[in-house]
């Protein structure tokens, strides 16, 4: 293996001194991509360009970002490499450095002004890739820096409805601190709180509650916090919603209540515990829906 690595060196330091320019932006970015410092900077001196770019559109700040080689990245930047350029795939090196948890590398970036608000092909920010990876400190950064809470991807999600439905809490926290909108909802209705009871993140729950989101917010399909509990079967989730002032007679698109819910899925004790808080019973149960639209869809299948 040891030979072998050298055997790579030898072949990028012959083509870093090739009289092709390709040949030697290819060895840069190959360079950049095993975290040689030394071999990197050699390379650069022998002219190849700070922003070359692979079949992919790499060039070696996103590569070096990718991977985390901070000292290649640092190098990148005081050759003068293009911060805010993207890769095929719209993806910049600040994007990649977030979605690997690169603390370093992001503040790095962001003090040579890399943009915090990029977005890529698939309507990430860095600030989304962080969340979905769970790099806490990265979404401390992010945000401090100047990265926008409020951004919507393209079906309408937020950081933070992203981070209840997880249920990181300690990027929850973070997200809030910033200013998060508690009621943004995505493209079916559901907000930070509805995802946080569908997942039974019950200390979720609880924050967003205490910060002021509505206890009875509904979706586009008029389910409620309360109903997409009972229907997961969350029985602590439920008590708290309850005890919050969550109403248990609300009625759905199909007409259900958070009671006919929880015995359709047999939730016995969330059915226990709704009847004691007052929820009445009768009204059209699972198979006497049966006809057509929206009342045969499954609950799922809507969220």
């Amino acid at each position: 293996m040891r030979n072998f690595h050298s055997y790579i060196i030898f072949l990028l330091v012959f083509s870093a001194f090739s009289a092709h320019a390709d040949e030697r932006g290819s060895a840069l970015l190959a360079s950049a991509g095993i975290g040689d410092e030394a071999l990197f900077q050699s390379i650069l001196e022998a002219g190849a360009d700070i922003n070359a770019k692979d079949p992919k559109q790499n060039t070696s700040l996103i590569i070096a970002a990718r991977e985390g080689f901070a000292g290649i990245v640092k190098l990148a930047i005081l050759k003068g490499a293009h911060v805010n350029e993207v890769n095929k795939y719209g993806n910049s090196a600040l994007l990649l450095a977030a979605w690997g948890g690169y603390n370093e590398i992001v503040e790095m970036l962001i003090n040579a002004r890399a943009n915090p608000d990029i977005v890529n092909k698939n309507t990430d920010t860095a600030l989304i890739m962080a969340v979905m990876e769970k790099h806490d400190d990265v979404v401390l950064t992010l945000l401090r820096r100047g990265a926008d809470p409020f951004y919507k991807d393209r079906d309408n999600w937020t950081a933070l409805m992203l981070a209840s439905e997880k249920g990181y809490l300690g990027i929850v926290k973070s997200l809030m601190a910033y200013g998060s909108d508690l009621y943004a909802k995505n493209y079916r209705g559901n907000n930070a709180l509805l995802m946080a009871a569908s997942f039974g993140r019950m200390e979720i729950v609880k924050l967003l509650l205490d910060a002021g989101a509505g206890v009875n917010s509904k979706n586009y399909n008029k389910d409620t916090p309360i109903m997409l509990a009972a229907w997961k079967g969350h029985l602590e989730t439920v008590k708290l919603l309850i005890a919050s002032g969550a109403d248990v007679n609300v009625r759905e698109a199909r007409d259900w209540t958070p009671l006919t819910l929880a015995q359709h899925k047999g939730h016995e004790e969330i059915a226990k515990l709704l009847l004691k808080a007052g929820a009445k019973e009768g009204g059209p149960l699972p198979w006497q829906l049966r006809g057509s639209g929206l009342k045969d869809k499954p609950l799922q299948s809507r969220f």
